[in-house]
């Protein structure tokens, strides 16, 4: 099994893209470690979504069942980072914290 997984998207010019990005921590638990879609202008579109579930996907295929995420880092807007993996199907585990279980 792979230690990370990751999936890319590729826009019409060099400087549109997009990955997401995961490591498994061992037992079925995995972190994801970045969702990111350049430029800024093209956020909100249903990119990152697109990533972020096709890389759950990868990691469901790996026997993944639980997927961490601790909000921040690329984006200095941290609300809207945990409104979009709530969107995602991620609910609160503990305080800066959101885990995803599998179906």
């Amino acid at each position: 099994m792979p230690e990370t997984l990751s999936v890319y998207w590729h826009g019409k010019t060099m400087f549109e893209n997009g990955v997401a990005e995961a490591s498994t921590m061992g037992d079925g638990f995995w972190n994801i470690n970045r969702v990111l879609v350049n430029p800024k202008i093209l956020r909100g579109k249903g990119i990152g979504s697109k990533l972020l579930q096709e890389l759950i996907e990868k990691i469901r295929n790996a026997d993944g069942k639980k997927i961490i995420v601790w909000p921040g880092g690329y984006d200095d807007n941290k609300k809207k980072q945990v409104n979009f993996y709530i969107k995602n199907g991620f609910k609160k585990y503990k305080e800066g914290y959101f885990l995803w279980l599998k179906k």
